[in-house]
């Protein structure tokens, strides 16, 4: 028998397909979504100040409570000891859960809701405290589901089923040019011109309205017809571009290496699949690492690389690129999609250099969810694998070790880890990233009470 909870919308329990009486009370529901999305074990004494504290019994209330889920659920044999964990088995499926992993598929794209919706917990406010947060997470999380699915659709070549994914994100958030933009694009590409001039009117009126300005003109570049194809080049004449971009990014020079780019990209044969893919792959890197790009034209670039990589067999760039969406995915605060991409690029079989990009991702974003032994670990396991030849992907490991000791609030491993960056830094004559060890530099410093060595 398999067993489906619902904690988006109303809250209830299917069992093979058919909603049963589910839980007694409104406090056990909300045990049920914490313990649920807690990242690791809860003492009972937490779950006792959270839920019961206003209980003449809190312990009882909570035994009885967690009697009630193993009921409503029928795990008999789960919910027990303290600190107290939750092991649904295999045939348990939780709805929240696929926010982190799905594939469009997967998702019932007619069901979502707010967390525990329609339930309050007035008379206990640290839980009201911290479910009002957990509710902003997970619509934050839906609304960037939405996008990426959109994103992806539109890169295998499906935009009539991108426009409902694209839709669902703006109504949710119509003042994210980066949703609008995708389902102006889907509406273009499906052949709605109409639709999606009218959809462009109405993104222009609500910023407007709501703000005060004028959209990105990403909106409306959008609806624009394609630019006239270049004249298309050899593979020879691709490659060559690429090393002249590479070169410029490497000195700096920014906005020309991703011109060039670009000619490399308009002039890539159609029908060299892994070409297509690679290009799009270092284009979105630049505009990634060079001018923080996160937007749409960086996924739209990534998606297509990863399904044109994924179609002819190209483990490398599709590795790649599955570690720059999940870059990215850190840097938009999307942190429930980091380990299902970063799985995915692992599946990947790449190489030591790859894996060591990887575990760097993993490890920022392990030091934004404030795990810092984790990923000062993951870091120095991606120091430890590195090629030796690749010095700046090792710099920029120690550069990331250096600020997780900071957050961490050790100044001494901090300064130790980030002179180390720096020394390599400078051998490398890598001026686009130096100023970012030096800040922490300075920051750890400070911290050491070395204020001379921080000016």
């Amino acid at each position: 028998m398999t067993t489906l909870i619902r904690l988006l919308g109303s809250p209830h329990i299917e069992q093979s397909g058919h909603q049963t009486r589910g839980l007694k009370g409104r406090k056990a529901w909300g045990l049920l979504a914490y313990l649920t999305l807690a990242s690791r074990p809860v003492s009972r004494q937490r779950l006792c100040e959270l839920l019961f504290e206003d209980a003449d019994d809190p312990r009882g209330a909570l035994r009885w409570n967690l009697a009630e889920l193993r009921r409503g659920i029928g795990i008999n044999d789960a919910l027990s000891g303290d600190p107290v964990t939750i092991e649904l088995g295999p045939d348990v499926t939780v709805d929240v859960h696929s926010l982190a992993s799905p594939e469009p598929a997967e998702f019932d794209v007619g069901f979502r809701g707010e967390l525990l919706e329609g339930l309050s917990f007035d008379n206990a406010p640290s839980f009201e405290s911290w479910i009002g947060l957990e509710r902003q997470r997970i619509a934050a999380a839906g609304r960037a589901l939405d996008y990426r699915q959109a994103v992806e659709l539109l890169a295998l070549g499906a935009p009539e089923d991108a426009v409902a994914f694209a839709r669902r994100a703006v109504e949710a958030d119509p003042l994210d040019a980066d949703f609008q933009t995708a389902l102006v694009a889907s509406l273009v590409r499906s052949g709605a011109h109409e639709a999606a001039r009218y959809q462009v009117a109405r993104c222009r009126d609500w910023f407007r309205r709501e703000a005060g300005v004028e959209p990105p003109a990403s909106v409306e570049a959008a609806l624009g017809a394609p630019a006239a194809a270049s004249v298309e080049m050899t593979e020879d004449g691709v490659r060559s571009l690429l090393e002249v971009a590479d070169a410029a990014l490497s000195a700096g020079a920014a906005t020309v290496g991703i011109g060039q780019i670009r000619r490399a990209l308009a002039g890539t044969p159609e029908e060299n699949t892994s070409l297509q893919a690679l290009v799009r792959l270092q284009l979105a890197s630049a505009l990634i690492h060079t001018q923080g790009g996160r937007g749409a034209e960086v996924l739209t670039l990534l998606h297509e690389a990863l399904a044109r990589a994924e179609l002819v067999g190209d483990r490398s760039i599709a590795a790649a690129a599955a570690r720059e969406i999940a870059f990215v995915a850190v840097q938009n605060g999307h942190s429930m999609e980091v380990d299902r991409l970063l799985a995915r690029a692992e599946g990947c079989s790449p190489d030591l250099l790859e894996q060591a990009r990887i575990l760097c991702v993993r490890g920022m974003a392990l030091t934004d969810a404030g795990r810092y032994g984790e990923a000062i670990a993951c870091l120095d396991e991606a120091i430890t694998i590195c090629p030796p030849e690749h010095a700046r992907q090792v710099a920029w490991c120690l550069t990331l070790a250096g600020r997780a000791f900071l957050l961490q609030g050790d100044a001494a491993q901090a300064a130790v880890t980030l002179d180390r960056a720096l020394v390599m830094v400078k051998t490398e004559r890598w001026t686009s990233v130096q100023a970012l060890p030096e800040a922490l530099r300075a920051e750890a410093a400070i911290m050491l009470g070395d204020t001379d060595l921080a000016r």
